[in-house]
């Protein structure tokens, strides 16, 4: 499998499962397909310049979210005023990101950059530990065998579901979220042929 940019010939089967997943998910947005195409071509022709990380994302360029230097930790949310919640600690959101972000960051990583495959992320449960103060860094967690199993339903049905295990910890060392993130992967040709 590898992941690869989207680019504007994807836009509509990409306008296409996000309306459908707006559907599915009962959401109030009421964007047609044509908007939510015309929305896609708009941030493909902006800053959508993912290459090497999710981190490289516009979403979480904009949070901060960097690749961790240190190699047992995944991706890092650096400390920063523009985090904090009314308690002086950082914002539920934060760490939601940083884990949803992770996750896909974890995926790149072991199933490599990949064309024609497309991941939605499906489900995200999470349980907030301790509050987190200052940076915060992640580590996933997912037996080898659930990556194999991904690997062999894509070849074989061209889709997939995987469930990535997140943890996250602020700079003191503090276990302050644990995440797992369920992932539906598809093939492009596969995810046009439901549409």
């Amino acid at each position: 499998m590898t992941f690869r940019p989207a680019t504007n010939d994807d836009c509509p089967l990409l306008a296409e499962l996000n309306h459908q997943l707006i559907r599915d998910e009962g959401h109030r947005n009421r964007m047609t397909v044509a908007e939510l195409e015309q929305r896609m071509r708009g941030w493909l022709a902006g800053e959508y310049h993912m290459k090497h990380s999710v981190a490289e994302l516009p979403f979480n360029r904009f949070l901060g979210i960097e690749v961790a230097s240190d190699p047992a930790h995944l991706l890092r949310l650096p400390a920063g005023a523009q985090y904090l919640n009314h308690l002086g600690t950082v914002h539920a959101s934060a760490p939601l990101a940083l884990a949803e972000a992770s996750s896909g960051e974890f995926l790149l990583r072991a199933l490599g950059s990949a064309s024609g495959v497309v991941p939605i992320v499906r489900h995200l449960e999470s349980k907030f530990r301790k509050p987190a103060n200052g940076a915060i860094t992640s580590t996933v967690t997912t037996p080898p065998e659930s990556l194999e199993q991904v690997r062999a339903d894509l070849a074989a049905k061209g889709r997939a579901m995987i469930s990535v295990a997140v943890e996250l910890h602020d700079e003191s060392g503090a276990h302050t979220l644990s995440a797992t993130v369920e992932w539906f992967i598809t093939r492009i040709s596969d995810a046009t042929e439901s549409v």
